[in-house]
């Protein structure tokens, strides 16, 4: 509650006071809610609580389908297992295996990663799942729509069957429910969808725009935003990087975010956008 309070957090969403108590009871569990609805905590807290600080082994695996959510769900783990005394990792591709191998070594309860770099573990075996009590497939319709299907069961494949599974998505179309009723047993399906949750308030513009005069005309929206973060998409790596660098040297704090960018150089981006230092952020 502590560690929650910290996060400025004292009201639980919907999704969370749904999925909070019956994973506490060791249900399995589809939460359907959309983005924002408070879903990472809504697994997180139960998983926490129900982990045992005492075992050094993994017990918790959240499976997520990019590096950067990775991140930001590690993050929040992170501080709600400082107050069990849990050790959280984060498992991801665009970085050196070495540092992930010794903090599973060390004995890691929790990890959040991505598919491929879960099974490269799994084949290294400097990964066990031997002691896995819960597993989450976060934003599952991504993960299954990706074609991540068959690494998900080749890493539930090394899990004991008797574990606790919960997938949560923003949809949950038939396709996605078929596919998980092969990784869930009588699980408790929760959705929280636009009878509880009204439309957000997004106001769409279409300006038709000659080419010459886009640039001019980009300007003159992001001078009219104020200080409030920005974020413009781009068709190509090439042309996010040529704008970047027209806007940089109007005096515009921007950065880019595309392919060619190492992951260290990703995440200093990212960090540096939610930190406030970069204004605007380009990305295809």
């Amino acid at each position: 509650m502590t560690a929650i309070g910290r996060m400025g957090i004292s009201t639980p969403t919907p999704i969370q006071s749904c999925v909070i108590p019956a994973m506490l009871q060791a249900r399995d569990v589809v939460g359907q809610a959309r983005t924002g609805s408070g879903k990472t905590l809504a697994y997180a807290i139960p998983l926490v609580t129900r982990c045992d600080p005492a075992l050094r082994t993994v017990q918790a695996l959240v499976l997520v389908p990019t590096r950067e959510l990775a991140i930001q769900i590690g993050q929040v783990m992170a501080q709600l297992a400082e107050a069990h005394r849990l050790h959280v990792t984060l498992l991801y591709g665009g970085r050196s295996l070495e540092p992930e191998h010794r903090a599973l070594a060390s004995g890691a309860q929790i990890v959040v990663a991505t598919p491929g770099r879960t099974l490269d573990h799994l084949q290294r075996r400097t990964l066990s799942l031997k002691g896995l009590r819960l597993f989450v497939l976060d934003e599952g319709d991504e993960m299954l729509d990706r074609g991540f299907g068959p690494d998900v069961e080749r890493i539930l494949s090394h899990a004991p069957s008797q574990r606790q599974t919960a997938l949560f998505s923003a949809t949950m179309p038939e396709w996605v429910t078929r596919a998980a009723a092969r990784y869930l047993r009588n699980p408790l399906v929760l959705k929280i969808d636009a009878e509880t949750y009204a439309p957000p308030e997004v106001e769409h513009i279409v300006y038709e725009i000659e080419s010459a005069h886009r640039f001019g005309a980009l300007r003159t929206l992001l001078d009219q935003q104020g200080p409030d973060p920005i974020i413009v998409f781009g068709r190509t790596k090439h042309g996010v990087k040529k704008l970047a660098l027209q806007l940089k040297s109007l005096g515009y704090a921007v950065d880019a975010l595309q392919g060619n960018l190492s992951q260290n150089a990703r995440e200093r981006v990212m960090s540096d956008f939610r930190s406030g230092k970069v204004r605007v952020l380009l990305e295809i």
